[in-house]
C-alpha cells in the first residue's frame, strides 16, 4: 500500500500499533496479523475522521488486484476478533470507520496520551487569528449566554464553556473573544486543540501561538513564566481530548500568572481551582408561535440564516414556518444539527428534510469543507464524542439508548447494568456521560433528577447498540423495568396515591410505549404485553389518552400466542372495549365486551364477568337499547356485591346503573345507586372514583333543583381533578356548571360553558356520556329558548374559543363567587 502519513505510536483500547514497525500489540504482545489486515488496520486508522467505501479499501489494500468483496470481509471479521466488535464499525451499505479513542503514547505530562519524549505529535493545533473576524460565525439568539459569559471572563480568571458537541460552545466563546479584546492590555489568542493529539506538545502548541520561545526544561513551567506579567485572555477551544493534560497547563498559569484569564470549551469540566463552569444549553425553539415570534428565536433564526447561504431563493414564510419548527425540536435545537440539517435544503426542500429526520445521522452529512472534520457531518461530531468514552461508558451510553425520553436513576440502573457493569458503577457512569454532556439531567417538580438523552444522541446510540449485539438483551431489560413499574402502579391507582402513582406514570410515559412496541420481538411477548396494556387502563383513562390505549390494547390482543391465556386476554379485551366505549366506537366496543363476557363466564373469571357486564351495559345504553342494558347492568351490580372485598366493582356496576335510571328519570333509584358508589369510593380512598360519583350526584342535585348541594359537591370534585391531574374530569364539572347556570338563569354563562365543554372533550377524542347528556339536553333547550338561539349560539362559539386553561380559570372564579353568595 502507500506510504501512510501515521508515523507515531498509537494506543487504543488494549492495543498499540506501530507503523513504522508495522506491529500491533494486544495487552502488550505481538499480535499475529498478515499484511494485507494490518494496511486494512491503518487505511482505518489513517481516515477515521470518516467512513471509508469497500471499493476504496479494495483499491488502497490489493492496489491493481481483482479481489472479491468477501476477502475484505475476512479480513474485517479477524481484526474485530483481535480488536474487540466496537472498533470498527459498518456502515450499512457503504463501507466501514475505524471507531475506538486514539492516543498516543504515555506524555510527559503524566497522562497516557502521548508518545515518548522527541515523537512529533499527530497534528498541530490551529490557531484562529482574532484580527480576522470575517472567519467567524454569526452568534444566533444567545444574548443571556453572552452576558452571561462576559460577566464571568471580567470576573474571574478561568471560565469553561461545557456543553455537547455541536452545541455552540465555540461560537459562542468566539463572540466574547471579539467584545472583550479592548480589556486585555496584551490582547487575546485563540488556539484550537481539536487538531492535537499529542498531550506532550500542548504547552509548545500554546506557547507557539502565542509567539513564546520556550527554553530548555519543563515546557509548562517555561510558558507560565513567560506569561507571568501578562495581562490577556487565552481562548483554548475543543479541550475535552485533552482535559487533564490542560487542566494541568490551566492550573500552572492560574498560579505563576496573576493577570492571566483562561476561557476554554470543553465537552465537561477541566476540574481546577477556581474554574467557573458555564453549561451552553441548546438554542430556543419557538412553541405555538406566530411567524414573527418564530423569526425572533435563536434556533429559527440560525436555520434561516443557513438555509439562505445555501439557498438564496429560500424564505421562511407562513407556508414552511411550521415545519422549519418541527425541524429544529427534532433536532432539540443543537446548532450543528440544525445548520447541517439548513444546509439539505436547497436538495430535499423543507418538507422532504422533515420527513428524512428519522436517518438523520446519514442526512446531515454536507457540512463546510473549512469546518474542522469533526463538524462536518453529524455522525463524525457524535463520533468525536463517543471516542472520549472508556469502553465501560460507551456500554452504558449505548444501552441508555433504548430510553425514550426522560428516565430516573432506578430506571437507568436496571436497564444499563449487566455483565460487569454492575448497578453502582452505572451510577459512576452515567454521572461521567452527564459531565461530558451526552446525557442531560433536569429535576423535575419533586425535587427527583431525570435524565434524557438529546433525540440525535440517541439515534447515535441505537446505532452502536446494534452493532454491538446487545440490543435484544437491553430491549428485555428495559421492557422488564417499565412492566414491573406498570404492575406497581396498577394496584396503586385505585387506592388513595392515585394522584401520585398517574404523575409517576406521566413521567415514563414514552418508555411505557416502548416497552410495548418491544414486545413483538421479546421473548414471552404476547403475555407480557397483555400485562403491560392490563395495568395502564386507569392511565389512560385519567390522562384522556384514549386512542393511544385502544391501539395499544389492540396490538396485544393481536400478537401471536395470546390465545394461551385466557384470563389476560378476557381483561384486554374489556379494556379495548371500555376505552372504544368513550370514542363513539359502539360496534366495536360492543364486540370486545361480547367477547369478554364469553371469556370470563368459560373461565369462571367472576370480577372480570361483573366488569364487562357494567361495561357492555354501558355500551347498550349508548345504543338506546335500554332492556339490554338493564340486564347487563342488574347481573354486574348483583355479582359484584357476591364477591368479597370488591369495593371497586359494587362501584363500578351501581354507577352504570345509576347512569340508566338517571336517563329513565328516575332521579331518586339514581341517587341512592350513585351514593352506594361513592360510599365505596371514599371508604377504599379512591380518589378517582369519588371525583366520578360526586360529579354524577351533582347533576342529580341540578336536576332536583338543590343547587347549593350541588355547587358544593363541584366545587370538593374539581380539588379532587386538581390533586389527580385529571382533564377529562375538569371537564364534566364544566357541563354540570353548564346545567347549574342555566337552573340559576344566568343563560350566556351556560351557554359558554356548554361549548368550552365540548370542543375540549371533542379534542381529547372522547364523547359526553349518555347519561350526562341527556342532563344538559332539557337544559341547554332552557338556555336556548330564554336567549334565543342566535343568543345561544353566538356564546356558545364564545366558550369554544376558549382555551382549556381559560375555561377552567373562569369555571374556577365563578364557582368561588357561587359559594361567597351562599
Amino acid at each position: 500500500m502507500p506510504d501512510s502519513t501515521i508515523v507515531a505510536d498509537l494506543t487504543f483500547d488494549r492495543c498499540t500499533i506501530r507503523p513504522e514497525a508495522r506491529q500491533l500489540l494486544v495487552d502488550g504482545k505481538p499480535a499475529k496479523l498478515g499484511a494485507r489486515a494490518f494496511d486494512l488496520l491503518l487505511t482505518l486508522i489513517e481516515h477515521r475522521d470518516r467512513e471509508v467505501s469497500k471499493n476504496e479499501l479494495l483499491a488502497i489494500v490489493w492496489p491493481g488486484l481483482v479481489v472479491e468483496e468477501n476477502n475484505l470481509q475476512v479480513h474485517v471479521s479477524a481484526l474485530r476478533k483481535l480488536l474487540g466488535p466496537q472498533t470498527i464499525a459498518t456502515i450499512p451499505g457503504r463501507g466501514y470507520r475505524f471507531t475506538a479513542a486514539l492516543r498516543p503514547l504515555a506524555s510527559t505530562l503524566g497522562e497516557t496520551l502521548a508518545g515518548p519524549a522527541g515523537n512529533a505529535p499527530v497534528a498541530t493545533p490551529a490557531r484562529r487569528s482574532t484580527d480576522r473576524p470575517g472567519e467567524w460565525q454569526t452568534l444566533f439568539g444567545r444574548d443571556d449566554d453572552f452576558n452571561a459569559v462576559t460577566g464571568l471572563v471580567a470576573a474571574h480568571r478561568a471560565v469553561t464553556l461545557v456543553g455537547a458537541g455541536g452545541i455552540g460552545k465555540t461560537v459562542l466563546a468566539q463572540a466574547v473573544v471579539r467584545d472583550m479584546k479592548p480589556a486585555f492590555s496584551h490582547g487575546v489568542c485563540v488556539v484550537d486543540l481539536a487538531p492535537l493529539t499529542d498531550a506532550s506538545q500542548l504547552a509548545a502548541a500554546v506557547a507557539g501561538d502565542l509567539q513564546v520561545t520556550l527554553g530548555p526544561g519543563d515546557a509548562t513551567r517555561a510558558l507560565a513564566a513567560a506569561l507571568a506579567d501578562r495581562h490577556m485572555l487565552i481562548v483554548l477551544d475543543n479541550c475535552e481530548h485533552l482535559a487533564a493534560p490542560v487542566a494541568l497547563l490551566v492550573g500552572s498559569l492560574l498560579q505563576t500568572a496573576p493577570r492571566l484569564h483562561l476561557l476554554t470549551t470543553s465537552q465537561e469540566p477541566l476540574k481546577v481551582g477556581g474554574e467557573q463552569v458555564y453549561r451552553v444549553g441548546t438554542l430556543a425553539i419557538p412553541v405555538g408561535a406566530t411567524l414573527a415570534e418564530a423569526k425572533g428565536a435563536g434556533a429559527i433564526r440560525l436555520f434561516e440564516h443557513r438555509a439562505r447561504a445555501a439557498d438564496q431563493r429560500f424564505v421562511l414564510d407562513e407556508s414552511n414556518v411550521a415545519a422549519v419548527v418541527d425541524i429544529c425540536a427534532q433536532l432539540d435545537g443543537i446548532a450543528l444539527a440544525i445548520e447541517l440539517a439548513a444546509a439539505r435544503v436547497q436538495l430535499l426542500g423543507v418538507q422532504g428534510l422533515r420527513e428524512r429526520l428519522g436517518q438523520r445521522l446519514f442526512v446531515l452529512s454536507g457540512g463546510s469543507r473549512n469546518a474542522p472534520p469533526r463538524h462536518r457531518t453529524l455522525r463524525a461530531a457524535l463520533e468525536w464524542s463517543h471516542a472520549l468514552l472508556s469502553m465501560d461508558q460507551q456500554a452504558v451510553f449505548r444501552r441508555l439508548g433504548v430510553m425514550s425520553g426522560p428516565f430516573g436513576l432506578d430506571a437507568s440502573q436496571q436497564v444499563a447494568a449487566h455483565g460487569e457493569i454492575d448497578a453502582w458503577a452505572v451510577l459512576d457512569h452515567l454521572g461521567a456521560l452527564v459531565e461530558k454532556s451526552l446525557v442531560a439531567v433536569e429535576q423535575d417538580k419533586d425535587g427527583e433528577m431525570r435524565y434524557r438523552l438529546l433525540e440525535t444522541m440517541r439515534q447515535y446510540a441505537l446505532e452502536r447498540l446494534a452493532e454491538s449485539g446487545e440490543q435484544h438483551a437491553t430491549r428485555d431489560r428495559h421492557l422488564a423495568c417499565f412492566l414491573a413499574l406498570a404492575e406497581q402502579a396498577k394496584a396503586q391507582l385505585v387506592g388513595p396515591q392515585q394522584g401520585a402513582w398517574l404523575q409517576r406514570l406521566d413521567l415514563d410515559r414514552d418508555n411505557l410505549l416502548g416497552a410495548h412496541a418491544w414486545c413483538d420481538q421479546a421473548d414471552a411477548g404476547a403475555e407480557r404485553g397483555l400485562r403491560l396494556v392490563n395495568a395502564l387502563l386507569r392511565f389512560w383513562l385519567s390522562r384522556g389518552l384514549l386512542a393511544q390505549g385502544h391501539h395499544a390494547c389492540i396490538e396485544a390482543l393481536a400478537r401471536p400466542g395470546v390465545e394461551r391465556y385466557d384470563r389476560l386476554r378476557c381483561e384486554g379485551l374489556l379494556h379495548a372495549g371500555w376505552l372504544c366505549s368513550y370514542r363513539s366506537l359502539d360496534g366495536d366496543a360492543q364486540k370486545l365486551l361480547t367477547d369478554s363476557v364469553a371469556l370470563a363466564r368459560a373461565g369462571g373469571f367472576g370480577e372480570l364477568l361483573a366488569n364487562a357486564l357494567s361495561r357492555l351495559g354501558f355500551v347498550f345504553l349508548s345504543l338506546q337499547d335500554r332492556r339490554a342494558a338493564r340486564a347487563c347492568l342488574e347481573e354486574a351490580l348483583a355479582l359484584a356485591r357476591q364477591l368479597e372485598d370488591e369495593a371497586l366493582l359494587v362501584n363500578q356496576a351501581a354507577t352504570s346503573l345509576a347512569e340508566l335510571e338517571r336517563i329513565e328519570g328516575n332521579l331518586d333509584a339514581a341517587a341512592a345507586l350513585y351514593d352506594e358508589g361513592l360510599k365505596h369510593a371514599r371508604a377504599t380512598g379512591d380518589r378517582l372514583r369519588t371525583m366520578i360519583g360526586l360529579n354524577n350526584l351533582a347533576m342529580v342535585a341540578v336536576a332536583s333543583a338543590a343547587a347549593p348541594r350541588a355547587r358544593a359537591m363541584l366545587i370538593e370534585s374539581l380539588a379532587i381533578s386538581d390533586e389527580l391531574g385529571s382533564r377529562r374530569g375538569r371537564l364534566v364539572v364544566m357541563e354540570v356548571c353548564a346545567g347549574l347556570a342555566t337552573h340559576l338563569g344566568q343563560w350566556e354563562r351556560a351557554a359558554r360553558f356548554d361549548g368550552a365543554a365540548d370542543i375540549h372533550t371533542v379534542q381529547m377524542g372522547r364523547r359526553r356520556d349518555v347519561a350526562d347528556a341527556a342532563f344538559l339536553a332539557p337544559l341547554v333547550a332552557r338556555a336556548r329558548a330564554a336567549i334565543g338561539p342566535a343568543g345561544y349560539a353566538a356564546a356558545q362559539t364564545a366558550g369554544r374559543a376558549l382555551s382549556y386553561d381559560d375555561a377552567v380559570a373562569a369555571m374556577q372564579q365563578w364557582l368561588q363567587q357561587l359559594q361567597e353568595s351562599y
